[in-house]
């Protein structure tokens, strides 16, 4: 790796500092909420920044800041993503964060020197160099499992699934031969004076004497005669036999 601009030169030796069990879980802390997963690099890491116009200018890289490469799996209400911070030694305060996504093209030419692309400018290049290639393989590890799992989560193809389908209750229609016939059912064709005067007049009498039918009294006998009045006009009526009587 060539650095021909360094920010900070004493910031080259911050890689060579020890890192505790303790600086790993104070950041972890500092970013752990409830809709989230972190992953802290146990390992301290120089960040830099070129472009391409630098580098066909033969350009190197410029030193940035130094600190613990800490992944973020944000799952938030509706949307879920993977940010990349540099969080300060002993503190956890962000010096650098960015989005990272398949675009990103996060990879390592050199076991302990990683590469991704900044979002938000495409000629802007970053770059993470570890004196522990252990904890950089690591870091690797994680960074492609997670885009993975980031990218399997919004293909359509596996979001259906894992999402269950409602199914319909299937109902079953009886057979034709399990209906049974009509029963208590008396179909009429034709119904003449005589005979429609006689029913209404049955209908009366079990009106009229509801202990000999079972039924339950409804009407008084004075209004039977009306019944057996109206049944006589509405047949007459019905059956055109007014105009037989002209």
């Amino acid at each position: 790796m060539n650095v021909v601009r360094v920010a900070d030169p004493a910031a080259m030796a911050a890689t060579a500092g020890t890192c505790t069990e303790q600086d790993i879980r104070q950041i972890e802390r500092f970013f752990t909420s409830l809709k989230s997963r972190v992953y802290v690099c146990p390992a301290l890491a120089n960040l830099y920044f070129t472009t391409l116009q630098d580098m066909a200018n033969l350009g190197g890289w410029e030193l940035a800041t130094t600190g613990f490469p800490t992944l973020i799996f944000e799952n938030r209400q509706n949307e879920r993503r993977i940010v990349l911070c540099i969080a300060e030694k002993g503190t956890g305060f962000v010096q650098w964060k960015d989005g990272l996504n398949q675009d990103s093209q996060y990879k390592s030419p050199e076991r302990n020197f990683h590469t991704l692309c900044v979002s938000g400018d495409a000629h802007k290049l970053a770059g993470l160099s570890f004196d522990n290639d252990l904890a950089a393989a690591e870091l690797l590890d994680t960074v492609h499992a997670w885009l993975d799992e980031l990218a399997s989560e919004g293909d359509p193809a596996n979001s259906k699934k894992k999402k269950r389908k409602h199914k319909e209750p299937k109902v079953t229609l009886p057979k034709k031969e399990t209906i049974s016939q009509p029963c208590m059912f008396e179909h009429v064709t034709n119904l003449d004076h005589e005979k429609f005067v006689q029913r209404m007049m049955g209908n009366a009498t079990a009106v009229a004497n509801p202990q000999q039918t079972g039924g339950v009294p409804q009407q008084e006998n004075g209004d039977t005669s009306k019944m057996l009045a109206y049944a006589e006009s509405t047949s007459t009526e019905d059956s055109g036999m007014d105009e037989l009587h002209e």
